[in-house]
């Protein structure tokens, strides 16, 4: 049977829309676009020899958290790696300390300053 050529560019025009129409309904995240976020959290791990620049951090849940999608909510509390910026050090932070982290997201997620919450006297 031969290809007819009104329905191989009919099958191709039907793709391409169902193409656009998926990529209207999915909102992408602005290229460019960082967001910034002020978190507190206790210390769950020190980052390790081989592990990279990780800080594991128990951290409390994020309001206005933006998605990849676009869409808003809140991410729940949860224990996580975070990626440690260039020049950030974990000199002098013990495992179990409470710290608030300034974290920038976009899309390439790093810690970009540590502060340590000295306990009330």
């Amino acid at each position: 049977m031969k290809p007819n050529v009104r329905t191989i560019s009919g099958g191709l025009a039907m793709a391409a829309l169902a193409m656009l129409c998926w990529a209207c309904s999915h909102k992408a995240v602005p290229k460019g676009i960082t967001y910034h976020y002020v978190i507190s959290g206790k210390i769950a791990a020190l980052p390790t020899p081989g592990q990279g620049r990780q800080l594991q951090i128990s951290a409390g849940p994020i309001k206005h958290w933006v998605r990849m999608s676009g869409k808003v909510g809140v991410m729940p509390a949860m224990t996580m790696p975070y990626q440690l910026a260039a020049g950030v050090s974990t000199a002098g932070l013990k495992v179990g300390e409470r710290i608030v982290f300034h974290y920038k997201v976009n899309w390439q997620r790093d810690i970009m300053e540590i502060t340590s919450i000295k306990p009330a006297k």
